[in-house]
């Protein structure tokens, strides 16, 4: 045999044995270590998110002192669910809905009993606003705003609005401007 082929087969040996060896010894030092256990958390935070809806406007209505609305029997009133959008975390169980005075609120009006009126800028015209039909007055406090539950996506949020029968107003176009707050 050749020296070169000698060193060949000896290279050749050599390797297998190494391999054999490797083998060998990955079999015996091989392991599993653990199973060790973490946990992974995240919080989800109560959020809320009040916008205006489609309409932005809540139009009541044509308002009639002589005839339909001449009496304090007879008030004019309008029901909206195109004006105000709410989302809340689903199960938020604490939000409250407030809404404020509005621009021109008649004298004693409060937050909690408040008097709105609608003017043109001269005159005024009492109304208010109501959650749940035309017996609650929808105020801005905790106890006198609309308690909402989440859902976890947009919902329409009935407005009842009322204007007082009985009152002499002049023609034309009166508005208020109301904010609405969300407390959670």
């Amino acid at each position: 045999m050749s020296a070169s082929i000698h060193k060949k087969h000896r290279v050749g040996a050599l390797a297998a044995s190494v391999v054999a060896t490797l083998a060998a010894t990955s079999t015996v030092d091989a392991g599993t270590a653990g199973p060790v256990q973490f946990d992974v958390s995240v919080t989800v935070s109560s959020n809320c998110v009040i916008s205006s809806g489609s309409a932005g406007t809540f139009l009541v209505g044509t308002y009639d002192p002589v005839s339909a609305n001449a009496t304090a029997g007879s008030p004019l009133q309008a029901t909206t669910t195109s004006v105000l959008k709410v989302s809340c975390t689903s199960g938020a169980t604490s939000p409250v809905i407030r809404l404020d005075q509005g621009s021109h609120p008649q004298s004693g009006s409060t937050d909690a009993a408040p008097v709105r009126r609608l003017s043109d800028g001269t005159h005024f015209l009492s109304y208010n606003l109501y959650k749940g039909g035309y017996t609650t007055v929808w105020g801005n406090t905790g106890s006198t705003g609309l308690a909402y539950t989440g859902s976890g996506s947009f919902e329409n949020i009935t407005l009842y609005a009322q204007v007082d029968g009985g009152q002499s107003v002049p023609a034309g176009t009166y508005t208020d401007t109301v904010q609405a707050n969300i407390d959670f």
